[in-house]
C-alpha cells in the first residue's frame, strides 16, 4: 500500500501537467502527428476508413478491460479508506468496518450499473478511437492498415492487445516507481552532500 502511494504521488509530482478547457476540443491543429485533441474534422471517408480499423484492431476488446481496471481501482480506494480507518485508533470499535465486505457489497452494486452502461460507453470510446486515427492518416493509408489487421499475424495482434495492455501497464508502473526511486535518491544526495 505505501508503495502505491509513494508511486502516486511521485507521478503527480513529476508528471508535466496540462489543462484542457472545453474550448480547447475544437480548433485548429498546429501539429497533426503530435496533437492528440480532436481539433478537426475528418473528411467523411476517412472517418469511415478509421471506424473500420476500429472495428479490424478489435478494439472493443480492450475498453471491457478498461472498465473493469477502473473499477478495481476505485475498489482499490475504498479498501485502502477502510483499511486507514480500522487502524486509527481513535475510531470507535463500532464505526470500524470488514474492508472485505465494503468491497464485496460495492462490487454487488457497481457491477449491473457498469455492465448496462458498457455498450454505449463502447461505442463512444470507438468513435473516439476512430476520430484520432482518421485526424493522422488518410482514407488510403487506414484502409492500408485494416488491411493488415484482417491477416493471421494482424488477427493475432489485435487479439493479444487486451493481455498486452495489462502487461505493460504493470511494467510500465514498475518502471516509474523505480525511477522516481532512483531520483529521490539522488536528489538526497545531492542535498546531503551541498550541507
Amino acid at each position: 500500500m505505501r508503495r502505491l502511494a509513494l508511486l502516486i504521488a511521485l507521478t503527480l509530482i513529476a508528471s508535466p501537467v496540462r489543462a484542457v478547457g472545453a474550448d480547447q476540443l475544437v480548433g485548429t491543429s498546429s501539429s497533426p502527428t503530435n496533437d492528440v485533441s480532436t481539433s478537426h474534422l475528418a473528411a467523411p471517408a476517412t472517418l469511415e476508413a478509421a471506424r473500420e480499423l476500429v472495428e479490424a484492431m478489435r478494439y472493443e476488446s480492450r475498453f471491457g478491460e478498461f472498465a473493469n481496471r477502473s473499477v478495481a481501482g476505485e475498489n482499490d480506494r475504498r479498501v485502502s479508506a477502510c483499511a486507514s480507518r480500522n487502524e486509527d485508533p481513535k475510531t470507535p470499535a463500532s464505526e470500524k468496518k470488514d474492508c472485505i465486505q465494503d468491497m464485496e457489497t460495492f462490487q454487488e452494486k457497481v457491477a449491473p450499473v457498469r455492465d448496462a452502461l458498457a455498450p454505449a460507453y463502447r461505442r463512444k470510446l470507438a468513435e473516439v478511437v476512430a476520430e484520432i486515427y482518421a485526424k493522422r492518416f488518410s482514407a488510403e493509408e487506414l484502409k492500408q492498415i485494416s488491411k493488415f489487421y484482417r491477416t493471421p499475424v494482424g488477427m493475432k495482434l489485435a487479439a493479444s492487445f487486451p493481455v498486452m495492455d495489462r502487461e505493460f501497464a504493470e511494467k510500465n508502473l514498475d518502471l516509474q516507481l523505480d525511477f522516481m526511486i532512483e531520483v529521490l535518491s539522488r536528489l538526497g544526495k545531492d542535498q546531503s552532500t551541498a550541507r
